[in-house]
Parts: C-alpha cells; sequence; structure tokens
C-alpha cells in the first residue's frame, strides 16, 4: 500500500522520485538490475507526507491501486489533509514506531526539527559523511534534507548508521519531547 507514494516522495532514483509509475514497472525495474522486489520486508515502517498523499488521491501517480484506495479511504475518515503526515510500522516494533514518529516530528513541528538539527550539527563532520554514504547505499536519494531527515530518525530508533550511534542525545531527546521517560 505503501510502495508507490514512499518511492513518489524519497526514491533515490530521479526517474521514480516524484513520478508516476506502477508498481509492476517498479517491479520490472529491480529485476532488470537484479535485484529482488523484497520492499515490505526490507522497510518496516513507512512516512510520508500529506502532500505526497494527495498526489496520489488526485491522480498525479497515474491509476489508484485497491489497496491505496483503502488507504486512503482511512485517511480521509481520520481527517488527514496535505499538512498531516503519514506513518505505517510493522504491529509490535517500537524502535519503528519511534523512528517513523521522528520523522513525523521532525516534517510538522518546528521546534522539533530546530532541536534535532541542533544535534546532528554536533556531530563530527567523518559521522555525518560515513551516515550519508551508508543512506545513499541503502538507496535513499541525494537529497540534503531527506538525508537529515532520515539521518536523526534512525538515531532516535536505536540504530547505528554508518558505524555512528546517538552520541548527541538525539534519542533522550526525542523521548523528553514526546513526555515518554
Amino acid at each position: 500500500m505503501f510502495v508507490r507514494v514512499q518511492q513518489f516522495y524519497e526514491d533515490a532514483s530521479d526517474s521514480i522520485r516524484g513520478h508516476a509509475f506502477t508498481v509492476d514497472g517498479y517491479k520490472a525495474g529491480l529485476r532488470r538490475s537484479g535485484e529482488p522486489f523484497d520492499y515490505y520486508l526490507k522497510w518496516p515502517g513507512f512516512n510520508v507526507p500529506g502532500w505526497a498523499v494527495h498526489k496520489l488521491r488526485s491522480g498525479a501517480m497515474g491509476s489508484i491501486r485497491p489497496c491505496e484506495a483503502a488507504m486512503l479511504e482511512a485517511l480521509a475518515l481520520a481527517g488527514a489533509t496535505e499538512a498531516s503526515y503519514v506513518i505505517g510500522v510493522v504491529c509490535g516494533d517500537a524502535d519503528t514506531l519511534d523512528h517513523e514518529l521522528a520523522h513525523g516530528l521532525y516534517a510538522t513541528n518546528l521546534d522539533y526539527k530546530a532541536g534535532a538539527k541542533d544535534r546532528l550539527q554536533q556531530l563530527a563532520a567523518a559521522d555525518i559523511a560515513a551516515m550519508r554514504a551508508s543512506l545513499l547505499k541503502s538507496t535513499y536519494p541525494n537529497v540534503d534534507e531527506i538525508l537529515r531527515d532520515e539521518m536523526q530518525a534512525y538515531l532516535v530508533g536505536g540504530d547505528e548508521l554508518g558505524g555512528v550511534s546517538d552520541v548527541v542525545g538525539l534519542r533522550q531527546y526525542f523521548l523528553d519531547f514526546i513526555g515518554r521517560p
């Protein structure tokens, strides 16, 4: 259900990111490059800004698949708007939930975003470069704002990224911000 809207938002390929494509075409592209379609095995969580969901709803991504229609209906019932932020996680995966919530806060709360950016700026340049290289290798786009968002979310989720752990207290900042001990 998230494949097209997620990849429309942040696929590494300029031919996918921001363009209409079909899931079958996406799978065929992976096969041509020798990769399996393991999307839902590889990614335990998803995050998309409301504007990307609006693009799906408006038809900018092409025909809406039944699972996408179900998601759009659920979001409409929840009152989601272009200003909303949508996340999805595997049930029971608390670290991934924190990772995806961190994305949502980074995109929708200026105070949180400023604090997260301040903490990222405390990292050594070599650490930032290592995290960036790791993200680019993992098929994230070479877009600074997306990469910074991913860096803070991975550290909040308790993950090591490019050999770098949360030495600047991003996880604790996140927990304090949401009022969780």
